[in-house]
């Protein structure tokens, strides 16, 4: 579950944009939260709940079900996501703010004696 909160982000954040375009910080932002919800809720189902119950099924608890990880992962494992998201977008606004990187990736000098003609 920790690489889906974090490398998922992370992918949306760090791709670069198309050509001639600028990054679409709102829609990364809901893109990689949703995103990252969903692999969470895909790897609960399909590789934790089932070893889970086995653990516990093994211990001699019968009555494990999982419901309330369910649960908590339907109604909060959104907001992980979205603060790793966050994070990550002010990391790299930072970044790029004093390296100074524009979103295309292009270096762009600081004064005008420095500027050189494609």
């Amino acid at each position: 579950m920790t690489a889906s909160w974090t490398v998922i982000p992370a992918a949306f954040v760090f791709t670069p944009p198309k050509r001639n375009a600028t990054r679409n910080w709102p829609l990364r932002l809901s893109l990689a939260t949703l995103t990252s919800w969903h692999a969470t809720l895909v790897f609960r189902m399909q590789f934790n709940l089932p070893a889970t119950r086995e653990l516990a099924r093994e211990r001699g608890d019968l009555m494990y079900d999982g419901v309330g990880m369910n649960a908590a992962l339907l109604v909060t494992g959104w907001i992980p996501p979205l603060i790793v998201t966050a994070v990550l977008i002010a990391v790299y606004s930072i970044f790029t703010r004093h390296s100074g990187v524009t979103d295309d990736g292009v270096v762009h000098a600081e004064t005008a004696d420095e500027a050189t003609e494609p």
